[in-house]
């Protein structure tokens, strides 16, 4: 009776060491795009520093912190590509027709209707251009991220909220 007894306290003693470990980390996102499916897998971190950390990809992927609140502009193509380094010297129409045929040639764009989104929204960058407004400088236009990945909250999830009837 003793020897059980003590089989049992000791198993409680014992702390299992968990296999593995996550940390949640909010108001940052990583959104991949340009490709009908990924693997979460695909995102890796591959350095790790006090100031920051690194992560690499098969699949390309835009990083946003919410807490800027600033969207990602023409001025971020160099920095999210890796492939260009456009400087804000650059002609505008030679500029936007860099970044739309880098956009519409690297991503694996399904439909027609989606390669013609682009190609009318740097029409339009192009035409803002033309109209010498001073205001206006082409790295401000919003970046296109084509089928990029976003995942919302299904509105009906909470079963308690949906109605009973629909009258």
């Amino acid at each position: 009776m003793f020897v059980l007894i003590f089989k049992v306290i000791y198993k409680m003693t014992q702390i299992a060491t968990p296999k593995r470990f996550s940390a949640k980390v909010s108001g940052h996102l990583f959104i991949p795009f340009g490709c009908p499916k990924w693997k979460i897998a695909d995102i890796h971190p591959v350095a790790v520093s006090p100031q920051s950390t690194s992560f690499e990809s098969s699949t390309q992927f835009v990083y946003i912190n919410k807490h800027d609140q600033t969207p990602k502009t023409m001025k971020d193509f160099s920095q999210i590509f890796h492939c260009v380094n456009l400087s804000l010297d650059t002609e505008p129409n030679t500029a936007l027709s860099i970044i739309g045929k880098y956009l519409r040639e690297n991503s694996e764009l399904q439909t027609d209707c989606e390669k013609r989104f682009l190609d009318l929204y740097f029409e339009h960058c192009k035409n803002a251009m033309r109209q010498q407004n001073p205001l206006i400088h082409w790295s401000d236009f919003m970046l296109p991220i084509p089928q990029a990945h976003l995942y919302l909250p299904d509105p009906f999830a909470d079963v308690d909220s949906a109605p009973d009837t629909i009258s």
